[in-house]
């Protein structure tokens, strides 16, 4: 009969799993956008969210949520750190790839499900209203005859800042000063005011801000990053008429948290599908030049590995690494600590002359605990919760002489290593080895 009841709650809970996948959503569905409110990014989100709205495919909104900071790499790490159930979700472009490449992160694709992509954008360079280049074939001698001295606006780690080094490969010896700028209403008004000299805008950012007769301190385009001219800028030339072959952009993707189950991801897919096919979405990304390209499965893969392969070729030490506990604090703070727990020591040996030889041994097993501890952390070799939780249970066991409170040290050691590294990772969202 025992045997009979277990199975029986068995079946259940498995008919029950599937009944949640079948009912899936049944509350609104986060959609962590990693950069502000207002910036492209956030713009074409909202018109996917909206298009949810408007077909009515889902029983439950999305709703958006921004996370800025660290060129895409917080918000990002949010959704990687997220319960893999479909109710948090990502929504970023090749940042996810420039992130890891530039060394802000030590993460990729490889972290993420992807659910789809919805809609592709190409770039336009372009460059100040009374700037002196017209061409981009100009702006790239200029960069190889004085290496350094143009200034390139970009976000460092993120797209806007690989299309520069994109540009420099085209011309062996070319060079620009990267300029760490944000979003594309930052570096309009860095050009505009004459500040750097080139950067790159999504089609829609050039079309609000272009020279016009009623803006005349708008952008001048000098090249569309695309297969062909678009049609709504017909005196705007492509890379390719220039004699360079560079095309490039960015796709909007959508990621879940590894482990999110493929039936969730199917239905996250038709629903950002349905969105797509709305007259709503069709319309706007009409408007905003942007193409209304949707991909899932085999195509999406593909999409994503062409775009790594596109920044694989490049040079990409660009001075940047992951973000994580500073050492001068991390070491004064471990310091503190090792003397405190010197002192304890040495003053029960003052009472016990006899115990300075073994006090002496222990101040050096612990100081090079601590010197390995450090250097695990700097090198990165072992996971942070790991060497954090060796080195407090090592440190106790030394510093305690009962049995006792020895197991006492390791307990405590084990669980500070552990719930310093989910402090850190998901309340503060810093990244750690």
């Amino acid at each position: 009969m025992r045997y009979v009841l277990m199975i029986a709650v068995w079946l259940a809970v498995l008919t029950a799993g599937r009944a949640q996948d079948s009912d899936f959503p049944r509350k609104p569905i986060k959609v962590v956008v990693p950069f502000g409110s207002g910036g492209a990014s956030d713009t074409l989100a909202r018109v996917v969210q909206e298009g949810v709205r408007r077909s009515q495919v889902s029983p439950e909104p999305f709703v958006i949520v921004n996370v800025p900071g660290v060129g895409g790499s917080l918000g990002s790490r949010r959704v990687k750190n997220a319960r893999p159930d479909g109710y948090t979700i990502l929504n970023l472009h090749e940042g996810i790839l420039t992130a890891r490449y530039s060394g802000t992160v030590e993460y990729g694709p490889e972290a993420f499900v992807p659910i789809a992509s919805t809609g592709q954008a190409h770039t336009v360079v372009c460059t100040g209203p009374d700037s002196q280049w017209t061409s981009l074939d100009q702006i790239l001698k200029a960069a190889k005859e004085k290496p350094g001295t143009l200034l390139y606006g970009g976000n460092l780690g993120a797209p806007s800042h690989f299309v520069g080094l994109l540009l420099e490969h085209l011309v062996e010896g070319a060079e620009f000063k990267i300029v760490p700028l944000g979003g594309g209403a930052e570096r309009y008004s860095k050009l505009a005011g004459g500040h750097i000299d080139l950067a790159i805008f999504s089609l829609s950012e050039y079309k609000e801000f272009r020279k016009t007769p009623e803006r005349p301190e708008g952008l001048r385009g000098i090249v569309y990053l695309a297969p062909e001219r678009h049609s709504e800028f017909p005196d705007l030339p492509t890379a390719t008429e220039q004699g360079y072959d560079l095309v490039t952009g960015t796709t909007q993707y959508w990621w879940a948290p590894k482990g999110t189950s493929q039936d969730r991801i199917d239905k996250l897919a038709d629903i950002l599908e349905s969105s797509m096919q709305s007259e709503f979405v069709q319309e706007r990304y009409g408007e905003m030049g942007i193409e209304p390209v949707l991909l899932r499965g085999d195509a999406l893969v593909e999409s994503v590995e062409a775009a790594d392969a596109q920044l694989a070729a490049l040079d990409l030490d660009t001075g940047t690494k992951p973000e994580s506990l500073p050492l001068v604090p991390l070491l004064s703070g471990l310091c503190v600590v090792f003397g405190f727990g010197h002192w304890v020591l040495g003053k029960r040996s003052v009472e016990q002359a006899e115990k300075k030889e073994a006090l002496s041994r222990m101040g050096l097993v612990m100081a090079v605990l601590l010197v390995s501890y450090l250097f695990l952390l700097q090198v990165r070799g072992v996971p942070y919760w790991a060497s954090t939780s060796a080195f407090a249970a090592i440190s106790g066991v030394v510093l305690v002489r009962s049995v006792r409170g020895k197991m006492i040290a390791v307990g405590i050691g084990i669980v500070l290593g552990v719930g310093l590294n989910y402090l850190f990772k998901s309340v503060l969202v810093i990244d750690l080895p």
